[in-house]
């Protein structure tokens, strides 16, 4: 009973907020801000490969911040 009850107001909400053409931060009495995204781009064989890879990802405007070069090694115990 409670869970369709905050499906009604959830719904309802997102009703409002269209007719209204509000975003559902702003129909809640919040502020709709942006968040930054970015790309992990994994681990290249290379610095090269990597500083060529950010590079295509910044011509794109898009923030490659988590980015690595190297081998993955295992080692055993």
């Amino acid at each position: 009973m409670e869970k369709e009850f905050d499906d009604r107001r959830r719904d309802l909400g997102d009703l409002y907020a269209k007719r209204n053409q509000l975003t559902l931060a702003e129909a809640w009495g919040g502020k709709a801000v942006k968040i930054g995204v970015g790309v992990s781009i994994g681990i290249q064989e290379n610095e090269a490969d990597l500083v060529e890879l950010v590079h295509i990802y910044v011509e794109k405007g898009i923030n490659a911040s988590s980015a690595n070069y190297g081998t993955i090694s295992q080692t055993s115990r």
